[in-house]
């Protein structure tokens, strides 16, 4: 994504460079839907511990080599009052300097840039959000006070945690007296690509996240970004082995990020129609996946990147195979990139001659069981769904390591002609009855094998 500088969404100010001195640093809990900051100087090995917030908002900060930094972000739609007091350990806090609410980029002075981003990105309490969000948080605030460009994948998150202006003011300032400043005006002759409700791109994405169209752009920071364009491409490898299908069940989507695609810290996923409820299963780390306008987002709970997750997303109604899913990966460098991928298992062909998909059971357990696929020519993905419940999944491409699986979605993989086995683990011994197996093509087209079990 091409560095910006955060549009009018995160807006601080210097309110004051008041007490000399303190033990206890306060920082006044801002308006709804903003973010107050203080930043001071302490002693080299002084340590901070939060002494009294309101619930409902979050607190981040640290004190390291002299630096002192607290955030406290109200996201829209909580509550909170007063004030947040934060004790300094091993020393005094000197000049003070709080910034809440509206002006200009560069506020913070220079020195105190060079560590703000890393101490706003420690959480010392979440108040309900992300820790990974809340990292994102402080380095979009940070980037602000010290006029950077802003962290990419910060957009989404902000969007989220509705901190910007008043609900349905369209403003910067967050309710209370002031002057209304206006955003920044678009480059000359344009309006801003990501609320005109166009494809300027010509990417089949329309706007900001927050404009709640259909299929947003992830090219997109906000509403005031007069660009659709930034996304990174994925990597021709991650093109190949990954991929969205749907099961038996048209309403029920599977979605594999396999090797290839790098690291990301922030899943999102885009199809049709809207989707109720989501999971996901992540190669590293503690993830959860929650529906945000409809559309699935995972993030990474305790900031450990993953570089592969298998989701699985139950839609309101069949899955519109006429529109391709769109797959969104944040990473930790803040670059964005998307994954458009046609929803497999949408046209069901015929086995191609010499297709099989043999049943089998391995190393000798009853309760061990799969399927082994060859035959088929080219194929890029194989789902299995055995007699009794299955409780882990393993695929094994030709004489390629084992990898683990989705247990109900099944594996993804690059294109092979070479024979793949499906196993997993079921929670009893399978009766005899019908199973199938669901044989996802190069191209796309889906072959669906019908057995019986013994």
């Amino acid at each position: 994504m091409l560095a910006r500088l955060l549009p009018i969404t995160l807006l601080l100010v210097l309110l004051c460079a008041a007490t000399s001195q303190a033990a206890t640093v306060k920082v006044p809990v801002p308006a709804e839907g903003q973010v107050a900051v203080a930043i001071a100087k302490v002693p080299k090995k002084a340590k901070v511990k939060l002494a009294q917030a309101p619930a409902a908002v979050a607190v981040s900060g640290a004190a390291k080599r002299g630096r002192l930094a607290i955030a406290v972000t109200r996201p829209r739609g909580t509550y909170g009052a007063g004030s947040v007091s934060v004790k300094v350990r091993g020393g005094k806090a000197k000049g003070v300097r709080r910034f809440t609410a509206a002006v200009t980029d560069g506020s913070a002075p220079r020195a105190a840039c060079k560590t703000l981003g890393a101490l706003l990105a420690k959480p010392l309490q979440t108040g309900g959000v992300a820790a990974g969000d809340l990292k994102l948080v402080g380095g979009a605030v940070a980037a602000r006070l010290c006029g950077k460009p802003a962290p990419g994948a910060a957009a989404g998150v902000l969007a989220r945690l509705g901190l910007g202006g008043a609900p349905g003011g369209g403003g910067l300032n967050p309710g209370g007296g002031g002057s209304q400043t206006p955003p920044p005006p678009p480059p000359s002759g344009s309006t801003n690509q990501c609320s005109n409700g166009i494809d300027d791109d010509h990417d089949g994405q329309i706007d900001a996240a927050s404009e709640r169209k259909l299929r947003p752009d992830p090219g997109c920071m906000n509403e005031n970004d007069s660009t659709e364009a930034g996304e990174v491409p994925v990597p021709a490898a991650c093109a190949a082995s990954s991929g969205v299908s749907i099961g038996e069940d048209a309403s029920h989507l599977n979605v594999g990020i396999n090797g290839g695609c790098g690291s990301f810290v922030e899943a999102a996923v885009y199809a049709q129609p809207s989707a109720f409820v989501c999971d996901i299963q992540a190669s590293a780390g503690n993830w959860l996946c929650v529906i945000a306008h409809g559309q699935p987002f995972a993030e990474t709970r305790n900031a450990t990147a993953a570089d592969m997750a298998d989701l699985q997303i139950s839609l309101n109604g069949p899955a519109n195979c006429g529109v391709p899913a769109t797959v969104v990966l944040y990473r930790s460098d803040f670059t964005v990139s998307e994954l458009v991928e046609p929803i497999q298992n949408c046209g069901e062909v015929s086995p191609p001659a010499g297709c099989i998909a043999e049943l089998s059971t391995f190393n000798g357990d009853s309760k061990f069981v799969g399927v082994a696929v060859s035959g088929c020519g080219s194929i890029k993905g194989v789902q299995f769904t055995p007699s009794a419940t299955p409780t882990d999944c393993f695929v094994q491409v030709g004489a390629n390591p084992v990898e683990t699986c989705s247990p109900t979605g099944g594996a993804t993989f690059a294109p092979t002609t070479q024979e793949v086995l499906l196993a997993m683990h079921t929670d009893a011994e399978p009766p005899c009855g019908p199973v199938m197996t669901a044989i996802t093509l190069a191209g796309g087209a889906v072959v669906k094998i019908h057995d019986d079990w013994c």
